[in-house]
């Protein structure tokens, strides 16, 4: 037997995608990222549902943060670009 469960989430859809496998034996959390290649994040094995649970929230939120914070820094410094664009104007 095998079970796959997808853990939902308005916020992680847009860069992650968090599941929970059970084959049987074993119970493991899985971190996929939302890219061209699906390419694994992070994974570990786990005796029990809430142990695995817990993981993937609190390593998911760690993502999370992380990313949006790059975002957030990469913006800033697009405003303090196009800031000095209109003070200085645009020159070729």
């Amino acid at each position: 037997m095998y079970v796959r469960m997808k853990v939902e989430n308005a916020v992680l859809k847009e860069i992650m995608e968090a599941c929970i496998h059970y084959d049987g034996q074993k119970i493991y959390a899985k971190i996929i990222a939302i890219d061209e290649y699906e390419t694994e994040i992070d994974h570990k094995e786990f005796e029990a549902l809430g142990e695995a649970l817990r993981w993937l929230e609190e390593k998911c939120k760690e993502l999370t943060i992380k990313q949006f914070s790059n975002e957030a820094e990469k913006g800033i410094l697009a405003q303090k670009i196009v800031d000095a664009i209109n003070e200085n104007g645009f020159y070729l």
